[in-house]
């Protein structure tokens, strides 16, 4: 999706539902810093995280909302954050955005469970924060977000057989992003997975004795 796209999608979401100075009311962290205001302190006009799918081309929708919201976060970068203590993102925050989630956290009476998503809908990495330095919230996005050292939730995949193939699904839609054929022991991973290779190798090797080191016969879904 284009960044032109994206600002689009971002300005229509805040033209619907608006802005607030109200943590209490907020669901949202924009990029700029501002609060998408779902009015989630008002019970009778209070609004769902998820509300927020009802805006969204169907290119980005996924058949479980979460990944929905996971798919718009990453693609104009806003923050899902709850005040009573849960924050949710899916890229590096912006300046203003971090100088916002360290204000609300560091007034809070209440400790803070911050995740973090791959673009995918994968969980990464989960910690639980009370009046963090700004230090250490960058340092735990920084760490979390490094492909290298992401601590990867192989509970979130599992591995399913077929008559010729072994399949890597991604449980929470429920979707094969991965196949391996066991004759030709080709095996391909959808382009938005590849991040994902090693924990479909060991999920393999769990389920398998044996099976061919992968080659360069192998090859990848673009």
């Amino acid at each position: 999706m284009g960044s032109v796209c994206c600002d689009d999608l971002l300005a229509k979401i805040e033209c619907h539902f608006g802005t607030t100075e109200w943590i209490s009311s907020g669901g949202y962290i924009l990029p700029d810093g501002r609060l998408l205001d779902l009015k989630r302190s008002k019970a009778e006009q209070k609004q769902f995280h998820r509300a927020i799918a009802e805006l969204l081309p169907e290119a980005m929708l996924s058949v479980a909302d979460e990944v929905s919201i996971i798919h718009v976060m990453a693609a104009t970068g806003i923050i899902r954050y709850e005040a009573k203590g849960r924050l949710h993102l899916v890229k590096m925050p912006t300046p203003a955005q971090r100088q916002r989630i360290f204000s609300i956290m560091k007034y809070s009476v209440n400790p803070f469970q911050v995740m973090i998503s791959h673009p995918c809908g994968v969980s990464l990495a989960q910690e639980t924060f009370h009046s963090p330095s700004a230090h250490e919230l960058l340092s735990f996005y920084e760490a979390a977000l490094d492909e290298y050292r992401a601590d990867l939730w192989l509970d979130e995949f599992g591995i399913r057989e077929t008559d010729t193939h072994w399949q890597f699904v991604f449980r929470p839609t429920c979707q094969v992003v991965g196949q391996y054929h066991k004759i030709s022991t080709h095996y391909y991973l959808d382009a938005n997975y590849l991040a994902f290779t090693a924990t479909f190798d060991e999920l393999l090797v769990q389920n398998l004795a044996q099976y061919p080191i992968f080659s360069s016969g192998s090859f990848i879904d673009s």
